[in-house]
Parts: structure tokens; C-alpha cells; sequence
């Protein structure tokens, strides 16, 4: 059929099944392609193997989108191929009608039992009646049924053929080598019962060469004769076998030879599972005769080996029901998928709330010309907060005139982080606004004092015992007298003046949460940015939260540290402030690398 016969320098793709992953949709196809073949390779009255492999395959060239087909049939010695018929094949004269077992590439596929797919446009061409036509491919594939080479199927294709049709080939050569095996064995039992008819001997001789099993019965259903095929089935030797009572192999102990008969003449084959001698489990068809043996008429029952047919109908049941079942989770994954999307976008709502209440975080630059402030939240809403204002700004008129150079900064910490963490964020905001901007206390202390008054009472602490709060650094700026005190609840201040780092630890205590203590206190702390000749102070101090130095390595699994944190800072505060927030954003982002981040990040730095 093909040029592909000599095989020189052709690219072969050797084709294993245990190479391809199937999906729950593959399997689908499979199924679907196995039962409408099911129909199509059902033999008709009076059929050939010539007519029959033909309408084969020109339902089976056209559901592969191939161009041209052929199968070979093994004789029965297994020596040799023989062309059995083909489809889009107008001339045959080319066509080999014999290759011998192990010659040339059909030959060597029928021996090796295993698929090959040829890819070289330049070297394959398929012929019909115009002349030569040039193919993508070229697929053989053995057919085998129990382990015996039954034929050759051999598919030409115009183009590259997909994982689909390569399965789709896997699973119907199984069924095809099946079908023609049961051709070669009707051939073979009736030239058996002619054989039988002509002499025990020459029985014999035949029906050794069969896969199927033959046992003769005597009157009381004994066996008194087996051939080699129901031997190895049953793992028997010919001694073990004779003298067993064959009835024993049927599941229903009701039935009578007669009556298997009847049912073997009505095309119904009695299938059971029995134990060999070997201990395994088998499968088995069972079908019986009456025919002329040592001159009279005998039983005869057959007996074949099923037992891979079965598994092959199990796993496609099995298959039917892992289909089944990824259908429930698709629609499940469809339901969850869509609940994440209603709950994601209600939190973007709650990131667009949070957003609105925060002060713009451009705003800083124009307080603080020197300053930058790096804001990474774990999740789409943030328990870190920053928050800053000029008392210039405020609403309170009463103190207007008097607090209008302060400049008020802070960092916070809230309990949690991602939805819980942002409700506090928005609690703390909004108290922060009252304290400073409404009722205008500017002392960082007595804010953080105020403000974890604030927190206990919104949250009923004393009745709730809840623990939820905040850590908060928070500097005062004033630059008029260009002064800064900085209060901290569990969070540091690290600033830098003459080249020299210092820091200065919160107050044990948080914001919010139990309170054993009478009053809960904040420590102010003055921070010199005159020196004693009246002269300025260069400095530059940073606040932040702990995201940062308790996120862990990609590449060590070690967190960064408070430690290496303080030191990267005071490796940083000569630059321009744009420059530290591109390195910060950037060491942050080597320093995590794959590993996920635990925590929300804030840092604020400025240059005064």
C-alpha cells in the first residue's frame, strides 16, 4: 500500500499506552467510538473477510481522518501476513499479498507486538487511482488478542494524526483482533469438526494449533480427550484433565449439556469465573457442540479464555463512573468558583472602603517632600495601615491657629490581616481622625493613650474579653520649632543622625486588648533635631510594621530579621528616598522569592 516498506532513515515513533494521560473527555470518546464500532464490526450472514474488513475500515478511515487503510491477517502457524483488504486502495498490484513474520516493517511489527508511527513526508506516499499522494504518517499497529498476533492494521494519514486518534486506535485494535480471532476460530472449529469426522489423529494435530480450548465429553459429560489451548488455559496437565466432569465449569449447575447447546445454536455463549489449577482466577466462554467422534457422535465443548475482555468491559464501566463523578465535581468546582467570585469581589469592595478612609498616600510627599512610604498587604485588603496629617487641615477651630505646623505620623499593626485585620484598620483609622483632627491632641502619647481608650470602648473589651488590637508607631513633627517626639505601642522607631543608627523600642503593651493595670500609659520620647550650638541635626527615621523582617527566605526558609532589617535601613538613608523605596521593593521581592508571603508589609521613612 505504502512506500514505507523499505524503511530507510524513516523517523520511527515507537507508541506505547502507558505513555498517554486520558482525560475524563478522552475516555468519553473512546466510549462513544467503541460502541458505534461495536454495530459496524458485527458479522453479517454470509459475510467474508474480504467484505468485512472493507466496511471496516471505511467507517474507520474516515473516523480517523486517514486517507487510505489495510489490514493483514496472521495465517494460523503464525509465519506469515496475508493482505486481507483495504480501503481508498483502487490498485492492488504493488500490494504484497503474503510478508513473512519479522520481515520488513509489518513483518517486524507483527513479531514485536507493538505500535510504530512512521513521520517523513518526503518518504511516504500513498497511492490511489490519479498516481501518488503524499501522507503526514504512516501508523501500524499490531492486533492482538491474547497475547497472539491475529494481524496488522496499517493507516495512512494526510495529516499528523491527533492523541485522539491514536487512542481511539488503541482501544478499537483490541476489539478488531477480538472479531478477527473469532473469524479464524469459526474457521478453525469448522475445519476441526471436518478433521474430527475424518479421523482422531488428524483432530488432534488441528486442533493443537487452536488459542481455543476443545474438550471431548463422554456420555456422563467426562472429559476424555483435551486439546493443548484448554490445557494452558486451565493450567492442566492432559492426565489432570481427563475424568473431570465438564458441567462442573458452568455458574448455573441447572443447566444440562443439551441445553447449553440450545444456546450455543441461539448465539449465546455461557460465561463463568473459575479457579486453574495454578490458583488464579479466569474468565471463561463456554460453548458446546455435538459432532462425529471415533465414529459416533459426541459432545464437544469450547472453551475460551475471556478473561481480558472482561477487565477491558470493567475498566470502561469504571471509566463511566469516574466520568460520572468528574461531571459532579465540575459542576461542584462551577458552584465553589462561583462563591469565591461573589466573596472576591466583595472584598475588592471592602479594598475600595479601606482605600477611601486611608489618606492618600501620595499626600505624604507633599507634607514631606523627603519621604516615601512601601505598602505591600498579604491579601487584597490590608490589617496594616498607615495614617498621617497636618493639623493645618484640621476641623477644629478652636485649635487651629495654635497646631498648625504638626505634622502627625504614624504606622499600624492591627490584629489579623486580610477582612479581619482591614475592619480594624478602619476602626483604628477612624479613631485616629477623631483624636487628632476633631478633638486636636497632638501629644504622641496621650494620642496612643486615647486611642486604646477608644479601642476598648467601640469593642466592649471589659465585657467581651477580646483581645483584638493594634501595635502603633507614631512620631509628632514640628516644623516650626523643628522638634519630633515619637510614641510607640510595641513598635520601634530607627532613625539615623550624623551617620549614626539609634532605635527605640514601643511600650511593652498594645493597643486595645486586656487591661490589668488601673490606666494603661503611653512613654513619650523627644528626639533632638537642634544641637547644642543652635545648629540642625541631619536625620532621617523610619517607621514600619513587622511584615517585613518576619517574612521568610525562598531560598533559606529563614526570616530576615529585625536585626538585618535595622541594617539595611541604615545601608539606605543616604539615598534619595525614591531610590530606598525601589530598593526596599526590591529586596523585599529577592529576599521572599517562591516562598509566600506571611504577613502584610508597611514601611515609612523620612528624610528631615
Amino acid at each position: 500500500m505504502y512506500s514505507s516498506e523499505n524503511g530507510v532513515n524513516t523517523k520511527v515513533k515507537n507508541i506505547r499506552k502507558k505513555d498517554r494521560d486520558v482525560s475524563t473527555e478522552q475516555l468519553q470518546v473512546l466510549y462513544e467510538a467503541l460502541s458505534n464500532f461495536t454495530d459496524i464490526m458485527r458479522w453479517e450472514e454470509n459475510e467474508n473477510l474480504s467484505s468485512w474488513t472493507e466496511r471496516l475500515l471505511k467507517h474507520l478511515t474516515v473516523y480517523l481522518n486517514a486517507v487510505q487503510s489495510v489490514i493483514y491477517t496472521a495465517d494460523l502457524h503464525g509465519s506469515h501476513l496475508e493482505f486481507a483488504g483495504g480501503f481508498a486502495v483502487d490498485s492492488t498490484e504493488h500490494i504484497k499479498r503474503k510478508i513473512p513474520i519479522g520481515h520488513g516493517l509489518l513483518g517486524q511489527a507483527a513479531k514485536s507486538q507493538e505500535k510504530f508511527m512512521f513521520e517523513d513526508s518526503q518518504r511516504f506516499k500513498a497511492t490511489n487511482s490519479k498516481g501518488f499522494l503524499n501522507v503526514a504518517g504512516v501508523l501500524i499497529v499490531p492486533l492482538v488478542y491474547n497475547y497472539i498476533t491475529r494481524g496488522v492494521l496499517e493507516v495512512a494519514f494526510a495529516r499528523t494524526p491527533t492523541p485522539e486518534a491514536l487512542q481511539a486506535i488503541d482501544a478499537l485494535s483490541e476489539t478488531i483482533a477480538a472479531n478477527l480471532n473469532a473469524l479464524i476460530k469459526e474457521k478453525e472449529l469448522k475445519q476441526s469438526l471436518i478433521t474430527i469426522q475424518e479421523g482422531q489423529e488428524r483432530l488432534k494435530r488441528f486442533s493443537a494449533v487452536l488459542s481455543e480450548g476443545i474438550i471431548f465429553l463422554d456420555s456422563s459429560n467426562n472429559i476424555t480427550e483435551a486439546n493443548d489451548a484448554f490445557l494452558r488455559i486451565f493450567n492442566y496437565s492432559l492426565d489432570e484433565a481427563i475424568g473431570k466432569n465438564a458441567m462442573g465449569f458452568l455458574a448455573d449447575k441447572n443447566l444440562s449439556f443439551g441445553d447449553l447447546v440450545l444456546k450455543t445454536e441461539e448465539g449465546i455463549m455461557h460465561r463463568t469465573k473459575v479457579h486453574a489449577e495454578n490458583g488464579c482466577s479466569i474468565h471463561i466462554e463456554i460453548s458446546a457442540k455435538k459432532a462425529y467422534f471415533k465414529g459416533e457422535i459426541s459432545n464437544i465443548m469450547l472453551v475460551r479464555d475471556v478473561t481480558k475482555q472482561v477487565e477491558t468491559e470493567i475498566n470502561l464501566r469504571n471509566s463511566e463512573a469516574r466520568l460520572a463523578e468528574a461531571q459532579a465535581v465540575v459542576e461542584l468546582s462551577k458552584i465553589i468558583e462561583q462563591k469565591n467570585n461573589n466573596i472576591v469581589a466583595s472584598i475588592n469592595y471592602a479594598h475600595r472602603i479601606q482605600t477611601a478612609m486611608l489618606p492618600n498616600i501620595n499626600n505624604l510627599s507633599a507634607l514631606l517632600p523627603n519621604s516615601f512610604i512601601f505598602f505591600n498587604p498579604r491579601d487584597i485588603v490590608s490589617g496594616d495601615f498607615y495614617w498621617f496629617s497636618s493639623l493645618s487641615d484640621s476641623k477644629n477651630k478652636k485649635h487651629k491657629n495654635k497646631l498648625q505646623q504638626k505634622i502627625v505620623v504614624a504606622v499600624v499593626d492591627c490584629t489579623g490581616h486580610g477582612v479581619p485585620g482591614a475592619f480594624m484598620s478602619l476602626l483604628g483609622a477612624n479613631l485616629l481622625n477623631e483624636i487628632v483632627n476633631q478633638t486636636g491632641i497632638i501629644q504622641s502619647d496621650i494620642v496612643l493613650n486615647e486611642l486604646h481608650k477608644g479601642i476598648r470602648r467601640t469593642l466592649k473589651q471589659d465585657e467581651t474579653r477580646s483581645n483584638d488590637g493594634m501595635d502603633i508607631a507614631l512620631c509628632v513633627y514640628d516644623k516650626e520649632m523643628h522638634t519630633l517626639e515619637y510614641a510607640g505601642a510595641k513598635s520601634p522607631i530607627f532613625y539615623v543622625q550624623n551617620e549614626t543608627p539609634y532605635s527605640i523600642k514601643g511600650d511593652i503593651r498594645p493597643i486595645g486588648g486586656e487591661q490589668r493595670e488601673t490606666e494603661r500609659l503611653f512613654t513619650r520620647h523627644q528626639i533632638p533635631l537642634i544641637d547644642a550650638s543652635g545648629n540642625r541635626i541631619p536625620t532621617s527615621f523610619y517607621l514600619f510594621s513587622d511584615g517585613y523582617q518576619d517574612q521568610f527566605s525562598g531560598a533559606t526558609n529563614k526570616k530576615f530579621g529585625s536585626k538585618k532589617f535595622r541594617e539595611f535601613l541604615y545601608s539606605q538613608y543616604k539615598l534619595p528616598v525614591s531610590e530606598q523605596l525601589t530598593n526596599i521593593r526590591e529586596m523585599f521581592k529577592d529576599w521572599k522569592g517562591n516562598s509566600p508571603q506571611i504577613d502584610d508589609v508597611l514601611v515609612i521613612g523620612v528624610e528631615l
